[in-house]
């Protein structure tokens, strides 16, 4: 057996890993990620989605494609992954959403989940 003392001692520097992992290594540990905006032609919405997508891809320190369908759906959908953001039953009747996602709720989706804890 190993007396803890003894194991402390053979530590040669400071441990450098750090405490709280950054959100750009907790999101690109995983596999790449698909990111689609399902919505109608001419969607006055789908802007702001954009932006939205944007701006979680920017803080989490991620690259990725977004892939955007038109067609006729509950729009804007937000897709990653095949799973709808927001949780909303997914549809495919022609409709004008208001309950866009939010920055968070991407990151949610995008697996950086615990964006509050490493916030500074």
């Amino acid at each position: 057996m190993v007396d803890a003392r003894a194991m402390n001692t053979l530590r040669t520097g400071p441990v450098t890993t750090p405490l709280t992992p950054a959100i750009s290594d907790i999101v690109t540990s995983r596999p790449s990620v698909r990111i689609v905006i399902l919505h109608v032609p001419d969607c006055p919405l789908v802007d702001q989605v954009r932006a939205t997508v944007n701006a979680a891809l920017i803080t989490a320190g991620i690259e990725a494609t977004i892939e955007e369908i038109e067609g006729i759906v509950a729009s804007p959908t937000l897709l990653i992954d095949g799973v709808e953001v927001i949780g909303a039953t997914f549809h495919d009747a022609p409709s004008c959403r208001l309950d866009l996602p939010t920055e968070e709720d991407v990151l949610v989706a995008l697996g950086a989940f615990s964006l509050q804890e490493y916030a500074v």
